[in-house]
C-alpha cells in the first residue's frame, strides 16, 4: 500500500513539472535568460551561502544529536549488488 502512495506522489511531481514547462512555453518565457541575469545570480549566491553556512549545519546537528527527525533506513543489499573481491 505504501508503494502505491509513493508512486502517486512521484506521478504528481511529474505532472506538475509538465504543467510548469507547458506554462513557460505558452508564455514564451526563456529560463536561460532569466537565470543569466546578474540580479538572479546574486540572489542565488545568497541562498546557496545561507544554506551552506547556516541552515545545513543546524539540520545536521538536529538530525545527529537531538534525534527529532526519523533515521534514514538502510538500503537493502542484494547478492547482485555486492562486489566480490
Amino acid at each position: 500500500m505504501e508503494k502505491i502512495f509513493r508512486q502517486r506522489g512521484f506521478m504528481q511531481i511529474v505532472l506538475l513539472a509538465i504543467v510548469i514547462i507547458a506554462t513557460l512555453a505558452y508564455f514564451n518565457i526563456d529560463m536561460r535568460t532569466i537565470l543569466a541575469r546578474p540580479e538572479v545570480q546574486k540572489v542565488w549566491h545568497i541562498v546557496v551561502t545561507l544554506w551552506a553556512v547556516y541552515i545545513k549545519p543546524i539540520l545536521v546537528y538536529i538530525w545527529t544529536h537531538i534525534g527529532v527527525l526519523p533515521s534514514i533506513p538502510a538500503m537493502p543489499t542484494t547478492a547482485s549488488s555486492t562486489i566480490a573481491i
